[in-house]
């Protein structure tokens, strides 16, 4: 569950792989998304420009979405090899970072425009 940076909507995700964009002034839905046909939807967030939101599901998959293009991603990534737990947009809006099962954080830098560079740290790696 996400509102948006402006409060004008707000997003649900679930286990049916879907996201859901919902206005918040009459509650209603507006566009339902989809794109993960593996496992279920475990977060999702908001860009802070409000043009995006990010989600990330069980099969380790993250996926952008441009809110007023079309029902599909406009990009994927695959930097988890497990369950996605949490996403969090920068402030600035320019970098993704995602954590998962495994105590295991990939930060993508540019994420809206074409990805510049990933950074990929695993904790249980490091405490061995």
């Amino acid at each position: 569950f996400s509102f948006s940076p402006n409060s004008r909507y707000f997003l649900s995700a679930s286990e049916d792989k879907h996201v859901v964009l919902f206005w918040y002034d009459e509650v209603y839905p507006v566009r339902v998304y989809a794109g993960h046909s593996m496992e279920a939807i475990n977060c999702v967030r908001f860009h802070p420009n409000c043009s995006y939101f990010a989600s990330a599901s069980s099969d380790g998959n993250l996926f952008l979405f441009k809110i007023n293009y079309d029902s599909c991603p406009v990009r994927m990534y695959r930097k988890h090899i497990a369950k996605v737990y949490t996403l969090a947009f920068s402030p600035c809006g320019k970098q993704l970072a995602s954590a998962g099962m495994y105590i295991f954080v990939s930060i993508i830098k540019s994420c809206v425009e074409k990805p510049s560079f990933s950074l990929c740290f695993d904790f249980m790696v490091m405490k061995t």
